[in-house]
C-alpha cells in the first residue's frame, strides 16, 4: 500500500501571526488524525520580524527601528533564528504525519530528507549547484536562498520555510543585526552579503516544489476546523 498523497490547501489568513497560528493548528490537527499530509504556501504583503522559538528580542531585532517603521515582531513555534517576512518571500509549510515515510522519525533524518527533496527541485528548476549548508539552509555559490525549521508533535511534524525571491535586503540590514549564533559558511558576512535572490517569481518556485512532492488536486483544498484544537492553537500566541 502506497502512501497517501500529499494535498495542497489553502487558508485564509491577513497577517503573518494568522499564518503561523494555521500552521500550528494544521500540525495538532494532523497528530490528532482530523487532516492527513498537506502543503501550504503563503505570501505576505506588509513586512514583519519572526523569531524562532527561542529567539531573544534584544539580540535578534532592531526592534527600535521596527516600532518606528511600524513592522510587527512576532514569535513561530518552530527553532531557528529570526527572519524577516516580506512580499519578496515564498513561505511553504508541509505538515506529515511520521509514519508517511521513515526518515521523520528523528529530527536529523527529517531535516536530511525534506532538504534534499528541495535540494534537487531547485538545483533542476536553476540549473545551478544547489548546497546544502548547516542544518536547513540551501545555498547557492554560497549565499543562502531558503531557511528552513520544523516543529514536532507526538506523530506529526511541520516542516516551514522560505524562499527568496525579490526580499528586500537593505531593509533586513535595517532590521536584523547580524545573529550571534551563524552556520560556518557566513563567515560573519552581512545578510545583504549572505543572501541572494532567486531570479524566479513566486508562482515559479511554487509549481516547483508542489511538483517534488507530488500533490494531488488543481485547487488548493479547504479544511475543516476543529473548535478545539483551533483554540489550542491560537493560545500558543497569546
Amino acid at each position: 500500500m502506497g502512501r497517501e498523497a500529499i494535498r495542497a490547501i489553502n487558508l485564509p489568513a491577513q497577517s503573518v501571526q494568522e499564518h503561523l497560528v494555521w500552521d500550528e493548528y494544521v500540525l495538532r490537527a494532523c497528530d490528532s488524525g482530523l487532516v492527513g499530509p498537506t502543503l501550504r504556501f503563503l505570501t505576505v504583503q506588509d513586512p514583519a520580524v519572526v523569531l524562532g522559538y527561542g529567539g531573544k528580542v534584544p539580540n535578534e531585532v532592531k526592534q527600535d527601528v521596527c516600532q518606528e517603521m511600524g513592522i510587527p515582531v512576532v514569535r513561530r513555534t518552530s527553532g531557528g533564528g529570526t527572519v524577516l517576512l516580506d512580499n519578496g518571500c515564498l513561505n511553504y509549510s508541509l505538515v506529515l504525519p511520521m509514519v508517511w515515510h521513515p526518515s521523520l522519525h528523528s529530527v536529523s533524518e527529517t531535516n536530511s530528507f525534506i532538504m534534499r527533496q528541495h535540494q534537487a527541485a531547485i538545483a533542476g528548476l536553476t540549473g545551478e549547484a544547489v548546497n546544502l549548508e548547516g542544518d536547513t539552509d540551501l545555498a547557492i555559490e554560497g549565499r543562502k536562498i531558503s531557511g528552513n525549521a520544523q516543529r514536532r508533535m507526538k506523530s506529526a511534524i511541520l516542516f516551514h520555510g522560505t524562499f527568496l525571491c525579490e526580499v528586500n535586503l537593505d531593509l533586513m540590514e535595517r532590521l536584523l543585526p547580524n545573529p550571534e549564533r551563524q552556520p560556518k559558511y557566513r563567515n560573519g558576512r552581512k545578510h545583504i552579503h549572505f543572501l541572494r535572490n532567486l531570479p524566479f517569481r513566486e508562482i515559479v518556485i511554487q509549481q516547483t516544489i508542489q511538483d517534488c512532492w507530488q500533490c494531488i488536486g488543481d485547487q488548493p483544498l479547504e479544511i475543516v476546523v476543529d473548535r478545539s484544537l483551533m483554540a489550542e492553537a491560537s493560545g500558543r500566541f497569546v
